[in-house]
């Protein structure tokens, strides 16, 4: 059974009670407000891949939870280990997609993603497949993120759908976030509409408390299959 337990008034957030977690205005730099934001920073990923520059780069975090009302949810026991459900519980492949790099779609995602402008991906060269279970070693990567969504949690304060996939927070194995505006044009109520949905997440993979995600800026970049 599912219980949820509520303190004090405020924003509402899938985290163990903590005011000192740091707030984030949406598009305003952490540095505006030293004393409220703090800069989170991507891994850095140098990489072997010939296709990028050898220099270091750096995406940093635009996401945020705020302090204040607290909501979390209880659950019997803790999942399976992410290695077991990996051997158990495989994502089913989307064997028929496919996502070939063109100038047409390079200018497309650096409008979106400007930190790969000078990525070296060739015309022709197809984005990788991965499932939600190995978008960990994509980091710093544009690739075909799929797999199960298994809750979804809505944040006001950003306007966000925060999509977590294979398992709930914080055992889950991916994280999409999508604006509420994209969101929403899929289905008034997006909660119920992409949870334990299959869907397939292109975009650039980053890091947050370890876990791969994808900031989700166009509704072309969200596929069910």
């Amino acid at each position: 059974m599912l219980l949820m337990t509520a303190s004090a008034m405020g924003q509402t957030s899938r985290r163990e009670a903590n005011n000192n977690i740091p707030v984030r205005k949406h598009n305003e730099h952490p540095a505006a407000n030293p004393s409220n934001h703090i800069e989170n920073r991507r891994n850095i990923d140098n990489g072997t891949n010939t296709y990028r520059n050898s220099e270091k780069v750096l995406h940093a975090f635009n996401r945020e939870y705020r302090g204040g009302r607290e909501v979390t949810y209880h659950y019997p026991v803790p999942p399976k280990p992410r290695e077991y459900r990996r051997v158990h519980y495989p994502y089913p492949s989307p064997v028929h997609f496919s996502f070939y790099w063109t100038p047409e779609i390079r200018y497309e995602y650096v409008r979106l993603y400007p930190a790969i402008g000078y990525y070296k991906y060739p015309v022709g060269y197809r984005i990788e497949n991965v499932s939600a279970y190995d978008a960990l070693h994509c980091r710093g990567e544009i690739a075909n993120v799929y797999g199960k969504v298994f809750e979804v949690y809505y944040s006001r304060y950003n306007d966000e759908y925060i999509l977590y996939f294979g398992a709930y927070y914080p055992y889950h194995d991916f994280t999409a976030i999508i604006p509420g505006e994209i969101a929403r044009r899929y289905s008034p109520w997006p909660e119920w509409y992409f949870e334990k949905e299959q869907l397939i997440i292109t975009g650039l993979v980053t890091l947050y408390e370890g876990t791969p995600e994808i900031d989700v800026r166009t509704n072309s970049q969200i596929r069910l299959y």
